[in-house]
């Protein structure tokens, strides 16, 4: 993972609670390595999943709401990869596994599939998860 994300020069990575370790390596060899031969890599920070009413530390499943997101999954449309390309990623978000209620609220407890595709927008856009169902 730390290779892939100095290979790609992420700047931003969402990862979760298990997976900052990575980061952390990602970030000490960029740091280590642009001290001795230049600016080559950006120090990636982590991008993170927050709410001040739910906490969720895991980027999860496309195809279910109460895994976490793995590249191992079954299913290639379970996660995002960084390879994918724009119109990869937006197949993917509009097959993830939803809801049939017809009405967007976050509600983590009760409808986790779709609480998941509003934190992941939440964090690309900078917003508190629990606000971005406002803006549909």
């Amino acid at each position: 993972m730390a290779a892939d994300i100095l290979l790609y020069q992420a700047t931003h990575v969402p990862v979760g609670e298990d997976q900052t370790q990575h980061l952390e390596l990602s970030r000490d060899i960029a740091e280590r390595f642009n001290r001795i031969f230049g600016d080559l890599f950006p120090e990636p920070k982590q991008l993170i999943f927050e709410d001040s009413l739910y906490q969720c530390n895991r980027v999860m499943s496309l195809n279910d709401g109460l895994k976490k997101m793995s590249k191992s999954d079954k299913s290639a449309k379970a996660c995002i990869n960084l390879i994918d390309d724009a119109e990869i990623i937006r197949l993917k978000i509009r097959k993830a596994k939803t809801d049939s209620l017809g009405a967007i609220t976050y509600d983590p407890n009760r409808r986790p599939e779709l609480a998941n595709l509003l934190r992941i927008y939440a964090a690309i856009e900078g917003l508190p998860a629990r606000k971005v169902h406002q803006l549909f």
